[in-house]
This record gives structure tokens, C-alpha cells and sequence, in this order.
């Protein structure tokens, strides 16, 4: 999940898990400020990995890499 401090708008990615039930106090790496952050109500429980399954891809931040190049033969 992505959380944003209120103060200057830098963005954060942490993992739900981080924030535990309650939320939990954090402090904004580049302004100092400190406020309480809490994980969506929405949010769906963690997916134990499985041993034999392939790592997931990692993902870049918005406004990051382009996207891959199609493969040959794929159409959009």
C-alpha cells in the first residue's frame, strides 16, 4: 500500500502487515512530520507464499519506467 505524508505529499510504499491493526505512528523521511498511518479496513490478509511458486514480478512507482515492449505478436 502506498501512504502519503499530510505535510509535504512524498508517498511511501509499506507493507499493510507494517501498520498492524491499530496503525502505528511513523515519521516522514524528508519533513519530519509525524502522524498515525493505518491500513485499509478493505485490506485482504496476507497470501503465504508458496514454496514451488515463482516470486512475483516487482512493479515500478508511478510516474517510474515505461512499461515492457509488447512481445512479437501480441496485439493491444
Amino acid at each position: 500500500m502506498i501512504v502519503g505524508c499530510p505535510s509535504c505529499a512524498t508517498r511511501y510504499r509499506v507493507e499493510p502487515a507494517a501498520l498492524g491493526e491499530g496503525g502505528r505512528r511513523v515519521r516522514c523521511a524528508r519533513c519530519g512530520h509525524v502522524w498515525r498511518a493505518k491500513a485499509p479496513a478493505d485490506s485482504p490478509a496476507p497470501i503465504a507464499a508458496d514454496a514451488g511458486a515463482a516470486p512475483a514480478p516487482a512493479r515500478a512507482e508511478a510516474g517510474g519506467a515505461a512499461p515492457p515492449p509488447a512481445a512479437a505478436g501480441d496485439r493491444r
